[in-house]
């Protein structure tokens, strides 16, 4: 059977034996689980063994690219790596842009599996020959370096993963960077390839995708651009971040926004620092920032990042940079070592905070701070990146440091399952956003709240939730149960949903900047993969099929034990935040986005259950349990999770469990 929009082909690499060999992608496969996203979901379902140690040769690293990746249409060039993560232990779904998905399917893969370890630093070469290379004179550059060597000896078209400094010393905080621009892998994947002593993969190929209907995929695609073309692009993210982002003092505190808008915003960055954009192949818009200094002690300097708002936010509000320029300095540095900064601020902030409260000693930071001027961040970067001093426990993340000084410290992170939460929710009230962290499989990451249609909003009425609800393809009968008698939105129902909204988007490739999600209602996603694959999807097909694969990556971190007690807010959620704005001060507690107090046990346990009542999970433990995975064609899972290592009451169910759907 031929293949259309998947290029049919999953590239098995070992990297103990130094051995490569191909295997056909499943048709089941492909009709099951759809996609990049999905069907890496299953392949870590079944791959990624109970109780193995993240850092250790038989962890995989699972790549894979979607159906529309590698096609003209915009934005369509987003990427997944599963692994099980050392920063959080769960098996998580990293997602990045730039060139190498597409780059990977011309070289004729749709997935590369990599497991075992290299006695020595290698490189990945991944073409119509792929081959393990020899990266000893790669090995110890930073991730610029590498992905400028590899561009000279296999072309600037080439698509380059690579891992600087933090990923060779199995940071935890590190990950790999796409092109220079995109990461991919928050929760330590760069560690994971560091382990392996696999420096990057390299992919070129000349291999097209094929489409199953041309003129539906012309019609389609000229469609969107058209409506991109006429769509005024909404600019001014810069003070939303600062609600989302931009709490000081470990999340204690508002930020000045006047004062950090003059000091940092949009109009400063125009004046210090010349910025160019630079694109995903297939997207207009062009979000990746390329910036160079103009003047000052870092003259010239030049640099790339997705974007520069939220680094800025971290380096310079919240550790203390004195400006644009030296945020950008610093913004360089962690994208040559490879470091995920989000990671790096909650770490960086924690640590100070604890030192203040006197666990961490002054002996240990050998006299130097870690926050709060240039040289103290720059200097606590290079610490960590390398494994130096008080750089060592800082590079095993929040949970090494809870370790090491004790559980009561634990109180003062913000951390969701290890991974320090990205978005922080006093300031604009609890919305799909926010939420999306706390039941995110892998941690604390805000990806699949992105088609989030409240955040910033105030109040909105029923209509509007409606109408998102039919572009999201949400039956009639959950969106019945959405609404209370004031016709209030419930937020953790629609979280689910967003939820398998995201995965329909991850599993065909397409991004979820907020100047995209307009343009892909679910009735389109399924009319482009229908006629890239020739595959015929209807939109509660697609739907139906996001709801499986996010159960079946629920039920890989439910393996290794993972369950209600980790789907939990951050005990910092439950403080007040300190406002000073006008001078005066006053506190802010965490609400619903309806204005509902959410500090308390009860509530928290309310808005956790009716989260799991729409999944059709068990309340009591937060996962799928054996009549759930009947219902949704999960049966040969449901039957593997059989004697599991993990909760013992969902041992006990799923051993007991009738996964006979007749």
């Amino acid at each position: 059977m031929k293949y259309y929009g998947y290029m049919g082909k999953i590239l098995w690499v070992n990297l103990t034996k130094k051995k490569i060999w191909e295997e056909n992608l499943s048709h089941s496969l492909v009709h099951k689980f759809i996609g990049d996203f999905g069907i890496g979901a299953k392949l870590a379902f079944d791959l990624i063994d109970t109780g193995i140690d993240p850092l250790s040769p038989e962890n995989f690293i699972i790549i894979g690219a979607g159906p529309l990746t590698g096609t003209s249409i915009p934005s369509s060039s987003r990427i997944h790596a599963f692994s099980k993560l050392p920063l959080t232990g769960t098996v998580g779904a990293c997602g990045g842009g730039m060139g190498f998905g597409a780059k990977m399917k011309y070289a004729g893969y749709d997935h590369i599996i990599i497991t075992g370890k290299s006695k020595t630093p290698v490189y990945l070469k991944v073409d119509e020959e792929p081959e393990i290379c020899d990266a000893t004179d790669l090995w110890g550059k930073d991730l610029f370096e590498t992905t400028d060597l590899l561009w000279t000896k296999y072309g600037p078209h080439s698509g380059v993963t690579a891992i600087g400094p933090a990923g060779e010393n199995q940071v935890k905080l590190s990950l790999t960077l796409i092109d220079k621009y995109s990461s991919l892998g928050k929760g330590g994947l760069g560690a994971v390839f560091g382990l392996k002593n696999l420096k990057a993969i390299v992919a070129h190929g000349h291999k097209g995708v094929q489409i199953a209907d041309p003129e539906r995929y012309h019609r389609l695609n000229n469609e969107i651009r058209k409506e991109m073309s006429q769509y005024p692009i909404q600019q001014g993210d810069w003070e939303p971040l600062l609600l989302l982002m931009g709490q000081t003092h470990n999340m204690r505190e508002t930020c000045d926004v006047e004062a950090a808008t003059k000091k940092f915003g949009p109009k400063t960055y125009e004046e210090k620092v010349i910025i160019g954009k630079a694109a995903c192949p297939s997207c207009l818009l062009g979000c990746r920032d390329n910036m160079k200094i103009k003047d000052g002690k870092y003259n010239d300097l030049q640099s790339y990042i997705a974007g520069i708002g939220g680094r800025t936010i971290l380096l310079g509000l919240r550790l203390g940079m004195e400006s644009v320029e030296s945020v950008v300095k610093g913004t360089d540095l962690i994208q040559r070592y490879g470091i995920d900064s989000h990671a790096l601020g909650g770490v960086v902030e924690f640590a100070q905070e604890l030192y203040e409260k006197g666990f961490i000693s002054e002996e240990e930071l050998n006299g130097t701070p870690l926050t709060g001027s240039d040289q103290a961040v720059l200097g606590t970067l290079k610490k960590i990146a390398y494994r130096e001093g008080v750089g060592d426990t800082l590079a095993d993340g929040v949970i090494g440091i809870i370790k090491k000084y004790g559980p009561e410290t634990e109180k003062y992170s913000c951390h969701i399952k290890g991974l320090d939460a990205q978005m922080e929710p006093r300031e604009i009230k609890v919305s799909p956003l926010v939420f999306s962290q706390v039941t995110n499989p892998r941690g604390g990451e805000a990806k699949p709240g992105m088609l989030d249609p409240l955040v910033f909003m105030q109040n909105v009425n029923r209509d509007f939730v409606e109408t998102f609800c039919e572009k999201a393809a949400i039956p009639k009968k959950n969106q019945q149960k959405m609404f209370n008698s004031k016709n209030q939105v419930n937020i953790a129902r629609l979280t689910r949903h967003t939820e398998d909204y995201y995965v329909a988007y991850s599993s065909l490739g397409i991004c979820m900047r907020h100047n995209i999600t307009p343009f892909y209602s679910m009735s389109r996603l399924a009319d482009l993969y229908s006629a890239v694959t020739g595959i015929n999807m209807s939109q509660t097909d697609l739907k139906d099929a996001s709801e499986r694969v996010w159960n079946i990556w629920k039920l890989s971190n439910m393996k290794n034990g993972y369950c209600r007690k980790d789907d939990r807010f951050p005990l910092r959620w439950s403080e007040e935040l300190i406002d000073r704005k006008d001078a005066k001060i006053k506190s802010i507690s965490l609400r619903d986005f309806n204005g509902k107090d959410l500090t308390n046990i009860q509530s928290e346990k309310k808005f956790m259950d009716d989260y799991y009542d729409e999944r059709g999970w068990s309340k009591e433990l937060g996962v799928p349990l054996p009549e759930k995975l009947i219902d949704i064609d999960l049966v040969q899972e449901g039957q593997k999770c059989k004697k599991l290592k993990c909760h013992k009451k969902i041992r006990q169910i799923m051993e007991n469990g009738d996964f006979d759907p007749n």
